[in-house]
């Protein structure tokens, strides 16, 4: 049974002149149009009820405003401007936008912060509401204290590689594509890298970035993961357009997920799995050039 199936979708008859567009625009065929009292009005389709997923598509596009969505606040809903966005300046962010791993040694503003948050908030998921919690490290010493238990763990990681068994435990917990990133990208340069950050010659982790973005839900949500990880790209470009740097960083969630200090000092509930990291900070360098990428093939059927 949906988690909607009560959902109550209230319309308006003294504003509703029976257009359709409820209907022709629901994903679900929740609404329908039929005429009453000699006039064509929109429906709530009985049979269909319980399909909604209160995308709010019905009330985004009824002309006349006349429909209400149970559990969509009508203060949710915002005009927007007639004009879509400029292309070729929507081009040149992508075009200006890169991974950002050097940080200027300076705390980023909660108001930034939370601007980059609500930019997120609007993100694509792949079935509403949203399933995502998102923990914002804003204190860069938090940042610091998280580190050492970091490279403590990835430190065990390279241990358990070294040994049949070890590897063997670790790789049956992983995906292929998973594996093989570990065993060629990862953990080839990991011993140096973990030596150079425990010494404090560098951060090989975190970055030295001085606010962080976690990405979580609870354990069993359905399509999270994969929100997760649009939310964290709509972020990477948010962060960009408010003049922050910041990459998505995949040691940091296996981290938090394997170590109960790292949980309690970011206050992840104890049910939630962190599926992405997104660290963030003003970039200590401008790029003065872009780097053009190709996709492998593209095939036009």
């Amino acid at each position: 049974m949906s988690d909607f199936a009560h959902t109550r979708h209230d319309i308006d008859p003294s504003a509703c002149s029976g257009c359709g567009t409820c209907a022709d625009v629901c994903p679900a065929h929740v609404l329908g149009v039929e005429e009453r009292d000699g006039e064509m009005r929109a429906v709530a389709v009985a049979a269909f009820a319980g399909a909604c997923m209160r995308c709010g598509h019905c009330m985004a596009a009824c002309p006349a405003g006349a429909i209400a969505v149970e559990g969509i606040a009508p203060a949710d809903l915002f005009p927007l401007p007639p004009e879509r966005p400029d292309p070729d300046a929507f081009q040149r962010l992508l075009e200006r936008r890169r991974s950002v791993r050097t940080f200027r040694d300076e705390p980023v503003p909660r108001g930034l912060l939370e601007r980059l948050v609500a930019m997120v908030a609007l993100a694509p998921m792949g079935y509403t509401p949203h399933k995502l919690d998102v923990t914002v490290v804003e204190r860069p010493d938090t940042m610091r204290r998280a580190l050492p238990a970091m490279v403590a763990l990835y430190e065990k990681l390279v241990r358990a590689w070294r040994s049949p068994v070890g590897r063997w435990i670790v790789s049956r917990t992983l995906a292929p594509d998973a594996r093989r990133a570990l065993a060629t990208h990862v953990l080839p340069t990991m011993p140096g890298r973990l030596e150079g950050t425990r010494a404090g010659r560098w951060d090989t982790i975190t970055r030295g970035a001085p606010a962080m973005l976690l990405f979580h839900s609870p354990a069993d949500a359905g399509n999270a993961s994969e929100d997760a990880r649009i939310a964290a790209a709509w972020a990477l470009l948010a962060a960009h357009a408010l003049g922050l740097g910041a990459t998505m960083v995949g040691l940091v969630p296996p981290a938090v997920e394997k170590t109960p200090e790292l949980r309690r000092l970011f206050g992840i509930p104890a049910a939630h799995r962190v599926h992405v990291a997104v660290i963030v900070g003003f970039p200590r360098y401008r790029f003065l050039r872009g780097l053009r990428r190709r996709l492998p093939a593209v095939h036009w059927v």
